[in-house]
């Protein structure tokens, strides 16, 4: 046979007889030995150019690859098996691209299948799937059945691909196992984020069997903002840094806060006093706080009160069925030093009882008290006011007549007796006559 390119030749010396046909066995023409080297010097540009077919054998290894540098024989390619490339540089191995096409840096890739191309670094893996996804992931491999563990040990899986990114963990396995997905987070392709929700319907929608947190830190003056904006209206709840206050925005407006004292705020920016304040917005007739208690029972509570130190509860607000009461504790067991009241005629007597016109709306009180006047007969059943600097009204006096009852029932008792004796000495001189 004819030999027209180099890999035509045999590495037996006497077998090479010719040279693209001409003769160049013993006793051949000289004619035809520089015929011969003409032909071979054509060969060699052909073969330099590309034209023709190289094998260079042996297969090597990482020590000793195949196709080296002149002078640099431990680092080139070899071929450490069928149908698979490896590069290596001062005697080990760098890289590998295995018969299925995957490339492993400082790794032999593992049995992935062949439907995916994959570039893996130790455990971590980069991952094309058909063209149409990409796979980021640590210690894991795909063997076209099941997703398997590398190493012993935890591993995560990115995926990206139809418009959507998806985040995976798994526990602890052990190498060559079984992996169980569990999908922590997702980013679909209408941008909707899902922390623990695998079809988020919300732009954030976080779900979680235990606990629900979320904390947003920043380096200015907001620590922790919810913020959705929809049709132009705004629901927004904020907590300012350092000792400022939570805010509760809706349609872009301030509605509530908790201030640094703890005060619940609604309406108002400003506590009145050191107290949680209500400002109403309601019109004639409307309800400014609304208190609703469905109990089953024959007395219902609405609002209890109590004091701190050992939550003793104080007073009440009841409704049993037909009658709204205000009730204070006057448990015999929260007292002490009880005796029988001094007499209540001569307050009663003090008390001034005044008509007058109230300057802001002009309504007339036919029957009523003026507080600084009752502050000097009755104080209990009085508040004291405050005024502000320049003498305007701070806080205004104010009275609560509950503790006055059991002066007038005191008074109506004395006044029983006195006409209970004095009937009776009317009775015993009309027996006289």
């Amino acid at each position: 046979m004819a030999k027209d390119k180099i890999s035509d030749y045999s590495s037996t010396a006497n077998s090479n007889t010719d040279i693209a046909g001409i003769n160049i066995d013993e006793g051949c023409a000289p004619s035809g030995i520089n015929d011969a080297i003409r032909t071979l010097m054509a060969q060699l540009k052909t073969w330099q150019s590309g034209g023709q077919d190289v094998y260079i054998h042996p297969a090597g290894t990482a020590l000793a690859p195949s196709v080296t540098a002149n002078g640099d024989t431990n680092t080139g390619i070899f071929f450490p098996a069928a149908d698979t490339v490896a590069v290596t540089t001062g005697g080990s191995e760098r890289a590998r691209v295995d018969s299925s096409g995957n490339l492993g840096l400082g790794v032999t890739p593992s049995a992935w299948n062949s439907n995916r191309k994959v570039l893996q670094i130790n455990r971590a893996s980069l991952v094309g799937t058909d063209g149409n996804e990409t796979n980021l992931g640590s210690n894991y491999y795909w063997n076209g059945t099941s997703n398997l563990y590398i190493a012993s040990t935890h591993a995560t899986l990115y995926n990206q691909g139809a418009g959507a990114h998806i985040w995976y963990n798994a526990a602890s396995g052990t190498a060559g196992n079984a992996i169980t997905w569990t999908q922590a987070m997702t980013l679909d392709a209408s941008g909707r984020l899902g922390i623990g929700r695998t079809s988020p319907s919300y732009l954030l929608d976080v779900e979680n069997a235990t606990q629900a947190d979320l904390r947003l830190l920043a380096t200015g003056n907001v620590d922790f903002l919810i913020s959705s904006i929809a049709s132009g209206l705004e629901a927004r709840f904020t907590k300012t840094g350092g000792s400022g206050p939570i805010t509760f925005y809706n349609g872009g407006s301030e509605r509530a806060r908790i201030d640094s004292s703890g005060n619940l705020l609604v309406n108002t920016t400003s506590a009145a006093g050191n107290a949680s304040t209500f400002k109403s917005t309601a019109g004639a007739g409307q309800q400014a706080v609304s208190f609703w208690n469905n109990a089953t029972s024959s007395t219902r509570y609405f609002v209890t009160f109590g004091t701190e130190a050992s939550y003793t509860e104080r007073g009440y607000i009841t409704w049993n069925g037909s009658t709204m009461a205000l009730s204070n504790a006057s448990d015999e067991r929260l007292k002490e030093n009880i005796v029988d009241a001094p007499s209540a005629l001569p307050k009663i007597a003090q008390m001034q009882i005044r008509s007058f016109d109230f300057k802001e709306d002009g309504r007339h009180v036919e029957y009523g008290v003026v507080a600084q006047e009752l502050n000097q007969v009755i104080p209990a059943a009085v508040f004291e006011g405050a005024d502000n600097e320049d003498g305007s009204i701070n806080k205004p006096w104010s009275v609560g007549l509950e503790p006055v009852i059991p002066v007038l029932v005191k008074a109506i008792q004395e006044l029983k007796a006195t006409v209970d004796a004095q009937a009776a000495e009317i009775a015993a001189l009309k027996g006289q006559a």
